[in-house]
């Protein structure tokens, strides 16, 4: 959690980020605009809420046309905006997630007025691009599977898109939002590497990790690595407060067994005999290796998680119970 002067130096930075493009242009361009905040705010929580809500109030007003093509967005260079969106995402990560959904759609909603007020506009053709490639590519460290769903659900729901356009952004709403954080994970059968039936529910510990990756990838093979190197995640796996559940979702056993052997021994190995976990939507995987936290009751705690959030949540966990 930041402290509220590093958001407001952060913010500060942002809201008056570069002046424009150097050298003289054939077109007006402006510096993506201040974001006044009311003075009274005075607690962190207070100052993310407000930005989570109107980051994007006065580049998105309608009230006067600026000029837009693929490099200038609403008057402002696009590498600006894009600046703008990524230190939007990393301010709205610190809010409630209910509150980071609201700006979501709020953004989402002034990016359609825009298009509505002047179809020459590139806001919201910008905005859906960057906000897939923060909050939705696989690849993205700060990739936020739920509020990417929040951000897809009211461009599903505006009419300023036609039919042919909202409709895949209500399937990605709709696969965004199966085991969201809070929720209770969907629980479903597997085999482990024994032979032996079991099931995500039947897993004990105070936290579980589950991992749906493949043994011969090599991204999974580097997050075993690095979890097995750490002295702290490692103790708390043998001891049996983290539970490490690696499933296998593809239909080559054959290759899963060849290297079910190079998975630590403490860890649970298995696949999913019935293959329901893609075939039925249990879970929305879109890249290997996808990782979730969950804790003792099997609520999702972290979703579809970056590896590094995933190590420095357990590292956090060795921490604390190594004071204990």
């Amino acid at each position: 959690m930041k402290c509220l002067p590093v958001i407001l130096m952060c913010l500060a930075a942002a809201v008056s980020c570069g002046g424009g493009p150097k050298g003289p242009s054939p077109v007006k361009t402006r510096a993506f605009p201040r974001v006044s905040a009311p003075a009274m705010i005075e607690s962190r929580e207070e100052m993310v809420a407000f930005m989570a809500e109107h980051f994007w109030d006065a580049f998105t007003d309608t009230a006067k046309r600026w000029y837009s093509d693929s490099s200038i967005v609403n008057g402002v260079p696009v590498e600006e905006v894009e600046s703008a969106v990524g230190l939007y995402v990393t301010v709205i990560e610190g809010a409630p997630r209910e509150v980071a959904a609201k700006g979501l759609g709020t953004l989402a909603a002034r990016a359609c007025a825009a298009e509505r007020a002047d179809t020459s506009s590139t806001v919201l053709e910008t905005m859906e691009r960057l906000i897939r490639k923060y909050l939705y590519d696989p690849n993205s460290p700060l990739r936020d599977e739920d509020l990417f769903g929040a951000f897809a659900l009211a461009l599903s729901g505006n009419d300023v898109l036609p039919e042919i356009r909202r409709a895949p952004y209500a399937r990605e709403a709709s696969l965004c939002s199966l085991n969201s954080v809070g929720t209770r994970a969907a629980d479903f059968p597997f085999t482990d590497s024994r032979g032996r039936q079991r099931t995500l529910y039947g897993i004990k510990a105070d936290w579980t990790v589950l991992i749906f990756g493949n043994p011969l990838c090599g991204a999974c093979k580097e997050l075993m690595e690095a979890m097995s190197a750490d002295e702290g995640i490692s103790a708390l796996v043998r001891n049996g407060r983290v539970a490490v559940a690696d499933i296998y979702i593809d239909e080559d056993l054959d290759e899963w067994r060849s290297s079910a052997s190079s998975y630590p021994r403490e860890w649970i190995n298995g696949y999913d005999h019935q293959y329901k976990i893609r075939t039925d939507l249990v879970y929305h995987v879109r890249a290997i290796p996808s990782m979730y936290i969950l804790d003792r009751d099997k609520t999702v705690v972290m979703k579809d998680a970056p590896q590094e959030r995933i190590l420095e949540f357990l590292s956090e966990i060795s921490e604390n119970h190594g004071n204990n």
